[in-house]
């Protein structure tokens, strides 16, 4: 009995990779597990993907630019001009000019015009991956801002933001329990970029458990009110 116990552990864990390694093409993302395996950028089993592996997409081990904005990016990085963000409340002066930092590696993709159909140094024939929705563009004024200063903003709106400082409340703690604004969302930095909320690596916060690696949960506005005072 024991012997069938153990194989049918080691069949339905054979079942459940086999299933995470296809959930990129199908557009179901694996929820409750860190890491990029099952998420929207695992490409490993695509067609387009000839090494099929997970990392290589987006990094390299050896031989990169050290100049590139994240370590070991082996992406073409964006070159296009884009509209910031502009508000009474954060205005052009305080927005930033141009995306930044990590910001600008996920636009190098998500701008839908960078190398596209090239993964990992490679153009990959047809297939093309950042469509839709996930094809942002270069107009970032109907966009939440991001590559700001955010105690610039803080600054000029008070009774708006929390100051970086400030300790995340405890309801909204997201996994982020007796950190402040900048260890939890500015990463220990300055500006809010597209990785203040977003993870891709699922690693931080409750990214595991959301489809778009939100660090906290958008329910009940969890997530806008880490920084907004609402």
């Amino acid at each position: 009995m024991q012997k069938i116990n153990r194989l049918a552990i080691v069949g339905m864990g054979v079942m459940l990779m086999g299933s995470l390694t296809s959930l990129a093409s199908t557009n179901i993302v694996a929820k409750g597990v860190k890491g990029i395996t099952g998420s929207y950028h695992d490409f490993s089993s695509d067609s387009w993907n000839t090494s099929h592996s997970l990392c290589t997409v987006c990094h390299s081990m050896h031989n990169t630019d050290v100049n590139k904005l994240v370590p070991l990016w082996t992406h073409e990085t964006t070159a296009q001009t884009f509209t910031m963000y502009d508000s009474p409340t954060l205005p052009l002066s305080l927005a930033g000019t141009q995306p930044s930092g990590t910001t600008k590696a996920c636009l190098s993709c998500h701008d839908g015009i960078t190398a596209v159909n090239s993964y990992g140094g490679k153009t990959n024939g047809t297939y093309t991956v950042i469509t839709g929705t996930a094809a942002i563009g270069t107009d970032l004024s109907h966009n939440h801002p991001i590559s700001f200063n955010y105690d610039s903003a803080q600054a000029n709106d008070p009774t708006g933001l929390h100051s970086s400082s400030d300790v995340i409340a405890t309801s909204l703690t997201a996994g982020f329990a007796g950190k402040t604004v900048k260890q939890a969302m500015l990463r220990n930095s300055t500006t809010m970029e597209c990785s203040s909320c977003h993870d891709i690596h699922r690693q931080r916060g409750n990214s595991y458990n959301s489809g778009i690696y939100t660090v906290a949960s958008s329910a009940y506005g969890e997530l806008c009110l880490i920084c907004h005072i609402k």
